[in-house]
């Protein structure tokens, strides 16, 4: 079965082969620099751009490539504002493995890139002390997804309510998150 730009589908992985390691680069340098260019074009414009990813594991190329196309279209850098609609936090200690998915958030953090990080559907026994420490030192918006009625149960804000909670959390001018 063939893939993207002729890439054969294969049972190798990341890491096991230096020639594939090295073509799965270059393809995600390829990928973020087109995001890039399409990222200038729509901050060019006074816009601002929506990114949606498939996974976390993806955090790393797509953050990388709209903080480009965003500095290279404002000429300054240009920081991250990111949601993420998960159980995971994905926000571990970077030294617990170096750069994978499970901290791809702290990663982006960690080199200047990300201003401002909200995680709506967290649960609580998916996710390591640690981590929910670090988010709570960076000022990190988070919901449980246990705190949110999905069926209109009494006392947790809805579904939409936390929503529109996580929306305002990211867009605050200033550094004060609303809970």
């Amino acid at each position: 079965m063939a893939h993207a730009e002729g890439i054969e589908q294969t049972n190798i992985k990341y890491g096991e082969n230096k020639v594939y390691d090295r073509m799965v680069e270059e393809a995600s340098i390829r990928c973020q620099r087109r995001l890039a260019n399409i990222v200038r074009c729509i901050a060019r414009c006074s816009l601002r751009p929506i990114c949606i990813s498939g996974g976390n594991e993806d955090i790393l190329g797509l953050g990388y490539g709209v903080h480009l196309g965003r500095t290279i279209a404002r000429g300054t850098p240009s920081n991250l504002t990111l949601g993420n609609f998960d159980c995971h936090g994905d926000y571990k200690n970077l030294e617990e493995r170096g750069a994978h998915s499970g901290n791809g958030f702290s990663f982006l953090n960690t080199i200047g890139i990300l201003k401002k990080y909200a995680v709506l559907g967290l649960t609580p026994y998916e996710n390591r002390e640690s981590m929910m420490e670090q988010l709570i030192s960076t000022n990190c918006w988070y919901r449980y997804l246990d705190d949110i009625s999905v069926i209109g149960a009494p006392n947790r804000p809805s579904l939409y309510e936390s929503l529109l909670d996580m929306i305002k959390a990211l867009d605050a001018e200033n550094d004060e998150v609303p809970g």
